[in-house]
């Protein structure tokens, strides 16, 4: 079988991310089986062609790597015979017309996928068939043992085994024998013989009926296995059983594609079970991780599934039981598919498209998001498959890598807040990859104190004040940073050193170098307490944390509590700093109370650090407002937040804003156009406490608040006044919502403004209420808090859960918008 004649069809923009089309010759008439690959690293398998079959010449045209086709042995396919997969439109939409595919194209996302309209992706022709020239056949075709095809036929239907059909579309002309005949030799499988015996019998091939007299026996009758029990119980409790030979070890497996369909689709109280067939287990250990790993992340919302380890392809006895048998990419499947049909099975294969395969939930309903959010999801799959991919066939730096992106991806887009396959592949890595096993050190009585920081970043205050709160209750202590903040985190240097202890400089790239030495350190330090400060991506620290399983008592500072993050199963308990992200940890990350401790933070603050003065001339009369963090936290659709500085500078002509802050700076930039002199935009500063007390209002981010900067601005005593209209700011200071600092509508916001900028014994009488209430927790009190969390693990600050369904999904709308104008899906020219 030929791959040098590709022909790229016209969907054609780059030859991976396109339809493949593939001329085919190949008459060897080899009794090996023949692959095609649809890519150039043999990865995706497009057809095989079994023992003795030919194909004389013709064209194979895919519409992704999902489809497949199958010819069984024997079989004759003769000249310019077309096998068209996974190329059908969506002709029951308002439009025909591909708008998604053709946007994933021109985005250069589709990898392969264009065949976004429902399809069934698999043909399977059997053996002894004979295929006549010009015939084209259609996706999702089943095409029986001893059929014949004749010349310029339209196959869009399945062929019953021995039928011989003609015209377009194809239909059945006559049968080859008599139903006798047929069931006899389909129980012959003369096919499946070896060619010298096969050459022995041919003298009676002539003859079908000397034939089926000479070699046709009585079928012996099928054992009840314990397997088969197993698979009748769930039968007789209502369940659909879908039922395949897991394709463990193959070039291009579906199985555990399959599998992340079927647990998104089903959970443990649905009607529906997946039994495998399997490889034994120390043939395919990557596989089993996987697997394991997959239902494992599930837990107890798992759907039903059974795995039984053999060597036979199939267990014949268990197909009365089967509700619908799935096949693979591998040319056993023809075998299922013949026990399937005996039995009057459903036969569908394991990719083709949902509708195919199980009954779709609200089908006739509106999407509940837009179809931007479909394509996007479509993508991540495709993205969590190609991971998944990577750990079954050892690439380790490359699924770290991908758990990196996908992990940064879904942190940017934060539409869910936990990704089971992406933590599956965690778990699957932290079995497979290769690390020193250290016992657990017995008897242990000091207590060895790790913190492991994966910014160093020197001027963020939530790691200096962990770090003053563990030292004192440190035996000893280590301290590991990214190699880049090398002679860059003074302060955190000199906290280290003071308390006595190690501070180890590593690299932390995604890659198994990296979490190989990292291993190595924690290993050698042998923490009982290991504090987990890190970023949502953090593969390789995760993965370490991981391995600390039962060995050192783990916690998770939750520093990003309202997005999605990675590494739900690296830590015994989770550090939250108020019931927000508390609530959003046990409903949406599925955390259980129990590994939910309540430590509020407070504002660190570098002594000495002097203000270091205005970014512009200030004149008597100016009435300056600050602002700042992550510009991210300013974005929305409409803009909200430079909408409410722009009516503030028109109707305030003294007063002069001031944003400190990275990030996206085009719209402080238009406004500076529009107000000059009245408007600057400046990079991070170290001074904050500083410049909060020397400027006249803090104004808090929209629809994002930040959370250290509330604090700086409480600690100044300056109101930190926001715009919350989704309702989830609360939590950074104590007692906040007696404070008249939050509100929820923006006319109630903008009139407590005006009143406070205008009204300067107003803005007194504010102020000194303000700072008449405990705003803040003292240093003292978050050390003693940790002290109690990490000396009885429990915290002295209960938390008050609450449903934050509402808050949550304001702020998705905000991630959601942003996302969209960063990341925009091409549209056709």
């Amino acid at each position: 079988m030929s791959d040098k004649n590709l022909v790229l069809s016209a969907y054609g923009l780059k030859k991976e991310r396109t339809a493949m089309m593939k001329e085919i010759q190949c008459a060897d008439f080899s009794q090996a089986n023949r692959e095609l690959f649809l890519d150039d690293a043999k990865s995706r398998l497009g057809m095989t062609l079994c023992a003795g079959s030919y194909w004389v010449q013709g064209v194979f045209d895919a519409g992704s790597y999902d489809v497949n086709a199958i010819a069984g042995k024997y079989t004759a396919i003769a000249h310019r015979v077309r096998l068209e997969l996974g190329q059908n439109h969506a002709y029951r939409n308002v439009s025909a017309y591909p708008f998604e595919a053709v946007s994933l194209i021109a985005g250069g996302s589709a990898d392969g996928h264009h065949n976004t309209s429902p399809n069934r992706n698999q043909i399977l022709i059997g053996n002894d068939v004979w295929i006549g020239c010009d015939v084209l056949i259609l996706s999702g075709v089943r095409i029986g043992d001893g059929a014949v095809i004749g010349a310029d036929a339209v196959v869009t239907k399945d062929v019953p085994p021995y039928a011989v059909v003609v015209g377009n579309p194809a239909r059945i002309v006559k049968y080859r024998f008599d139903e006798d005949t047929i069931k006899k030799l389909l129980d012959i499988r003369w096919w499946d013989w070896e060619p010298a015996a096969i050459e022995e019998a041919r003298g009676y091939m002539q003859d079908p009926r000397a034939f089926v007299d000479r070699f046709w026996k009585q079928p012996a009758p099928l054992p009840v296995t314990e397997w088969t029990k197993r698979i009748a119980k769930l039968q007789s409790g209502g369940k659909t059983v879908y039922y395949m030979r897991a394709d463990f070890g193959s070039t291009d497996a579906v199985w555990m594609r399959f599998l992340c369909r079927f647990i998104e689709r089903f959970g443990a109280g649905d009607e529906a079970a997946l039994c495998l067939e399997t490889p034994p287990m120390a043939e395919c250990p990557h596989d089993y991780a996987v697997l394991a790993c997959l239902i494992e992340q599930m837990g107890s919302r798992a759907p039903a599934l059974l795995t039984h380890e053999s060597r036979a392809a199939f267990s014949e006895c268990v197909f009365p039981y089967v509700g619908v048998f799935l096949t693979t990419k591998e040319a056993v499947s023809l075998e299922g598919v013949r026990l399937a049909e005996a039995d009057g099975v459903r036969v569908r294969y394991a990719l083709d498209a949902p509708p195919f395969l199980w009954p779709m939930k609200e089908e006739h309903l509106p999407l509940p998001r837009d179809v931007w959010n479909a394509t996007m999801e479509k993508c991540i799959m495709w993205r969590r498959e190609k991971l998944l991919e990577m750990v079954l066939k050892g690439r380790y730096d490359e699924a770290m890598a991908a758990i990196w992106n996908i992990a940064a991806t879904l942190y940017e887009y934060n539409q869910f807040y936990v990704d089971d396959v992406t933590e599956a592949a965690l778990r699957a890595l932290s079995l497979l990859l290769p690390a020193s096993e250290k016992p657990v050190p017995q008897g242990r009585h000091e207590r060895r104190i790790l913190f492991y920081d994966a910014f160093g970043l020197d001027t963020r205050g939530l790691a200096q004040i962990y770090l003053r709160a563990l030292a004192p209750l440190a035996d000893a202590l280590c301290y590991i940073a990214p190699i880049h903040a090398q002679g860059k985190m003074p302060s955190l240097e000199a906290a280290v050193h003071a308390a006595g202890g190690e501070l180890q400089y590593l690299p932390l790239g995604p890659n198994a170098a990296t979490y190989q030495s990292l291993c190595s350190v924690i290993d050698a330090f042998a923490p009982t307490h290991s504090f987990l400060y890190t970023k949502p991506w953090d593969v390789t620290g995760l993965l370490a944390f991981m391995r600390l399983e039962g060995r050192s008592v783990r916690y998770q500072i939750n520093l990003t509590d309202h997005a999605f993050w990675l590494g739900q199963n690296a830590f015994d308990y989770s550090l939250e700093f108020r019931d927000f992200g508390a609530s959003l940890s046990r409903d949406f990350r599925r955390i259980p109370e129990g590994r939910l401790r309540l430590q509020p933070f407070y504002p660190f603050v570098e002594e000495g650090v002097p203000f270091q003065g205005f970014p512009f001339a200030r004149e008597a009369g100016d009435f300056v407002i600050f602002s700042g963090g992550q510009l991210t936290k300013t974005m929305d659709e409409q803009l909200t937040y430079y909408r409410i500085v722009a009516q503030i500078l028109l109707d305030f002509p003294q007063v002069k804003f001031w944003y400190a802050g990275v990030g996206d700076g085009r719209y402080l930039a238009s406004l500076a156009q529009q107000f000059p002199g009245r408007v600057v935009h400046t990079g991070e500063r170290h001074d904050l406490l500083a410049i909060l007390e020397h400027v006249d209002m803090y104004l808090s981010t929209c629809p994002v608040g930040g959370g250290l900067m509330t604090q700086y601005a409480a600690l100044a005593g300056k109101p930190p006044y926001i715009l919350d209209y989704n309702d989830y700011h609360y939590g950074f200071l104590l007692d906040e919502a007696n404070l008249g600092i939050h509100f929820t509508q923006y006319d109630a916001f903008m009139a407590e403004i005006h009143r406070y900028i205008g009204d300067a014994d107003y803005r007194q009488k504010k102020d000194a209420a303000f700072a008449a209430h405990k705003n803040l927790l003292t240093a003292k009190e978050f050390a003693a808090n940790l002290k109690q969390i990490v000396e009885t693990g429990q915290s002295n600050y209960p938390i008050h859960f609450y449903d934050v369904t509402p808050n949550i999904r304001g702020q998705e709308r905000v991630f959601l918008a942003n996302y969209k104008k960063a990341h925009p899906f091409h549209q056709p020219d």
